[in-house]
């Protein structure tokens, strides 16, 4: 027997990120644009500051895009799903 699905169906990525991140996300969100990269998907816990997620065009590299507008390339605290 399969649950019903509990969460609300949301976009990956949302319209309105300027709502979702912060001043530094979003100017170095823009900047790595100009590399390839493109947003991948932004996590939204209830009570919790948003996940933000960039891939490369290739789709080799995932980043952890920070709140002090840093990528990080190797989060420890990413835990993704197949």
């Amino acid at each position: 027997m399969q649950l019903p699905e509990r969460r609300d169906i949301k976009p990956a990525v949302p319209a309105d990120l300027n709502q979702h991140l912060t001043t530094e996300q979003i100017r170095l969100y823009h900047y790595m644009q100009g590399f390839g990269w493109r947003m991948y998907f932004v996590r939204r816990p209830l009570f919790q500051h948003p996940t933000v997620v960039m891939i490369s065009d290739d789709g080799t590299k995932v980043g952890l895009l920070e709140e002090e507008g840093h990528l990080d390339m190797h989060p420890t605290t990413l835990k993704l799903r197949n």
